[in-house]
């Protein structure tokens, strides 16, 4: 060890002067520890802030790092303390956790760098959990409801109104509803917002709802004069144009054009409740003429369908066939009272053949099964004789239902 660790710098420097100036009492000194003053020249320095001698490039409690102080690491060198940024990025240490919890409903926020606020919010109800919706607002499939408290932490959404199909508009026609201008149909959904008349029954070629009874454009009335047309209403077809008087002995063309049941002259539609008499007068032209008529008939009354014809005012051997098909389709179970049973083209129906110039008379019942009694139909007559070489013969067709 150096003697100037030891003394003082004067001490040292009178010791030197003592020695240099009194040779003789002491001889020189030889060796390393005699060279003092050599000695304190090299060990002199001025301290630094850490108290060292080497020179510091910055101080102790200068800033450092993000949040940081220098600080002495020994005599001759500094180390930076830092903590780091705290979670709101200032350098105060915070009191509480950011997003911790606080109060009733509340989490912790920055409030600054250096500071956390506590903010509470409770949701639309006044309570904590996440809800659906907010209270008040509108909601729903159809957006036409609203959100609805049921208790703090719970809502429903209330009065969203969705039609019958699904849908948001508000439909024309109740689902289910029976449609159609002439009835048969049902309102069905067509998507979700619109519906539609499925089903119903078709109109007739004159645009209404009754079964017509022929072809439009066919010949009808005295000597097949005229034509059948639609009637104003469209529920039925009317004789046009034919003429009020003819000779039914000598039809034009040599035909009255109504020999079979598929080109009957139609009569008219009429009612199952008509009991009155109605009277046809017409002719055989000669003996293989035959003339065939038809009607509709609309049963409006309960129980079985009667239909009545017979040939009057005579003057020879002529006979009479009726017979009944139904607007159902249902296979036919017919009684003939008074006439015999008859087959033709499929369709049954009851013949009078009486002898010479007695009246003929035919009496039609339908046994067939039919719940409701809904026994309309179409109802032909068929007029021949079975004599040969006769001239023209007149007759009264007469019927009833």
């Amino acid at each position: 060890m150096s003697v100037s660790r030891l003394l003082p710098f004067s001490f040292l420097l009178v010791l030197t002067l003592a020695c240099a100036s009194d040779p003789a009492i002491d001889p020189p000194c030889t060796g390393p520890d005699c060279d003092i003053t050599a000695d304190i020249t090299e060990e002199i320095c001025t301290p630094n802030a850490c108290g060292g001698c080497l020179t510091l490039s910055q101080h102790p409690g200068e800033s450092c790092g993000d949040c940081g102080v220098l600080t002495c690491e020994g005599e001759d060198a500094l180390r930076c303390e830092d903590p780091g940024k705290n979670a709101c990025g200032g350098c105060t240490a915070l009191q509480n956790s950011l997003g911790g919890t606080c109060g009733h409903c509340g989490t912790y926020v920055c409030d600054g760098l250096d500071a956390l606020d506590c903010d509470e919010k409770p949701n639309s109800c006044g309570g904590c959990s996440v809800l659906a919706g907010v209270k008040d607002e509108s909601c729903g499939e159809c957006d036409k409801g609203k959100w609805v408290c049921i208790s703090e932490n719970s809502i429903v959404c209330e009065g969203d109104i969705v039609n019958e199909c699904g849908g948001c508009t508000v439909l024309s026609n109740t689902v289910g509803r029976a449609c159609g201008t002439c009835g048969g149909g049902r309102y069905e959904c067509d998507g979700q917002d619109a519906v539609i008349c499925a089903g119903e029954n078709e109109t007739n070629e004159c645009g209404g709802c009754a079964v017509l009874q022929g072809t439009i454009g066919d010949p009808c009335g005295l000597c097949l004069s005229g034509t059948l047309a639609c009637n104003p209403s469209g529920s039925a077809l009317m004789c046009v144009g034919a003429v009020t008087e003819c000779d039914p002995c000598n039809p034009v063309g040599g035909a009255d054009g109504n020999e079979t049941l598929a080109t009957a002259r139609n009569l008219g539609s009429f009612a199952d409740t008509n009991n009155a008499w109605i009277t046809h007068s017409d002719a055989l032209h000669n003996s293989q003429d035959v003339d065939v008529f038809r009607a509709h008939v609309n049963d409006t009354f309960w129980g079985n369908m009667e239909l009545i014809a017979g040939l009057r005012n005579l003057d020879a051997n002529l006979d009479l066939c009726v017979y009944w098909t139904r607007d159902d389709g249902k296979t036919v179970t017919l009684e003939c009272p008074d006439a015999e049973p008859i087959t033709k083209n499929g369709i049954k129906g009851c013949c009078s053949r009486n002898l010479g110039t007695t009246d003929e008379t035919v009496t039609v019942v339908d046994k067939t099964a039919a719940p409701g009694g809904h026994d309309s139909g179409t109802i032909y007559y068929e007029i021949f004789t079975g004599e040969s070489g006769l001239g023209c013969q007149h007759y009264d067709l007469v019927f009833r239902f």
